[in-house]
Order: C-alpha cells, then structure tokens, then sequence
C-alpha cells in the first residue's frame, strides 16, 4: 500500500521549532511514536511550525492507541494554513472509525474525497463507515467507485462478494420481504494511516498501525444517525515540559495500537430471495 501524499510546506524562522519538528519526524521514523509525541506536543501551536507536524502527531497518537487524540489533533490541524486537508482528513476518519464513530469518520472521508476526488483509499474507508452505519447503497456506491480506481486491488474479490449481498439485500428491503441474506463472513479492511511524503525513508512495512476491519453488522435504521460537524469538541492535549531532543529517556516499547476488528456473521439465504441485481 501505498503511504505519503502530502507535501510538506517549509519551516520559517523559528531555528528552535524547526530543530525540534527535525527531531520529531526523525524519532517516528525510528517508529518511537510516545517520544515524536512529546516533541511534536512542544511546537504544535507555534505559528512556524511546518504543518506536516499535524500529521506526524495524529499518526503517533494513532500508532500508540490514542485514537481520540489523534482526531484532535488531525482535525485541528485541518484549520492550519498550508497543511494537507486531505491527509489530515482522512486519517481523522481512521480516528474516528477506531473509535466506533462512523458518522464522524463518513463525514471525515467526505472531506478528504472533496480535497482530492481520485483519492481512492478516501472511498474504501468511507464505504466501510457507511456499511457500518447501514447505509448500504451509498456503500454499494462508494465501494464501486473504489475498484474502478483500483481494478487491481488485493481485495478486489472480497468486495465483488459484498456487492453482491448488497444488492440481494437492497432487492428485499425494496421487496418487503421478511427474510435475510446469508452473506459469508467478510472483511473489508480499511486503508492505513498517511504520512508526508518528506519521510520517504518510511516503508508501508515499517508502520505499525494495523488496519480497521469492517464486516456487515445487525441492519439498523440509518435515519438515527446524522453525521456531526467538523471540527469536533475541543480536547485537551497535554503538553510535556520543553526539553532537548538529546535529553529525551532510551525508546520505550510503545503499546501496540488497539484496533476495532469486528466479525459478523448472518444466517443462510433463504430459497424465495430474488436474485440480486448485477453490482454496477
């Protein structure tokens, strides 16, 4: 998979805040986020910052299993001039989704498809929220917007077989009739977290964020969900003591990032099911 898509705009003036973004975005690439957190949680709110920073830290959050801090801050971050919109709002619809809140990571999606309309991975994650949600032709809609902007992804089969469900679902709601489908257990998982493109030395393999896994839940109303606005309530971050990147204590071992996989399974179709419609 692909990472980094943002371009990172340069750090003016303040020496010390570009010495510590330096020291920060060289401690995640040694993947020791809970130290690239303090660092970067001394220079977030300078002025000067490089807004790459934003990114850095939302992913660190991520990484360590803070998903509400990590949606913090990316939101945050999406008022910042020069910073990466699109980045930021889709990995605050990663934070989002690890948190359970489909409404926030649909509408996080939204933002990141509006920024950049090819940005596949922006459809994958967004259906995967609207599957949650039990929005199932906006699903069907956006997972086919996906393969046919990556025909050959690895998952291609697994979302072929969904469709299908998909449609022979929709056809019986249509229908009225009082039976389910019996889709296979499936697992559609989500697109990773993005990085800058300033830390190409990162390799996909080297990032220890897992993905989040979306199945077909029990059907509820979607009428009960409406998607809240951005950015979300005010968090408070804690900010560390300014220290020196030298000073910083020997690497801990960062707790593995916490990641929402759910599994469902539903019962065999029934015979008098009408044959679904071919996915478009």
């Amino acid at each position: 998979m692909t990472v980094a898509l943002a371009a990172s705009a340069q750090v003016a003036g303040n020496a010390d805040t570009g010495s510590d973004f330096a020291a920060g975005e060289e401690l995640f690439r040694l993947n020791r986020p809970a130290e690239a957190i303090a660092v970067f949680e001394r220079i977030i709110d300078d002025k000067d910052v490089n807004p790459a920073a934003f990114v850095y830290l939302g992913v660190a959050y991520y990484q360590v299993g803070d998903y509400r801090k990590s949606l913090a801050v990316c939101t945050s971050g999406l008022e910042r001039a020069g910073a990466d919109r699109k980045v930021l709002a889709y990995n605050a619809g990663n934070s989002a989704y690890a948190l359970g809140d489909y409404a926030r990571a649909d509408s996080c999606y939204a933002i990141a498809m509006q920024e950049d309309p090819d940005f596949s991975a922006a459809y994958l994650n967004r259906a995967n929220a609207q599957l949650k949600l039990d929005r199932l032709e906006d699903a069907r809609e956006q997972y086919q917007s996906f393969l046919a902007r990556e025909p050959d992804n690895a998952q291609r089969p697994a979302i072929e077989q969904l469709l299908a469900l998909l449609d022979e679902e929709i056809v019986r709601r249509e229908n009225e009739k009082p039976e389910l489908i019996t889709p296979e257990t499936l697992s559609i998982a989500n697109e990773a977290m993005q990085i800058p493109e300033t830390a190409e030395r990162i390799t996909p393999d080297e990032l220890p964020a897992e993905p989040v896994e979306a199945v077909i839940e029990e059907l509820v109303d979607a009428d009960e969900f409406a998607a809240p606005a951005l950015p979300p309530e005010e968090l408070t971050l804690e900010r560390g003591e300014r220290v020196a990147a030298d000073e910083l204590p020997p690497p801990p071992n960062p707790p593995e990032a916490e990641t929402d996989i759910e599994e469902a399974v539903v019962r065999e179709m029934q015979e008098e099911i009408p044959a679904a419609d071919d996915a478009k």
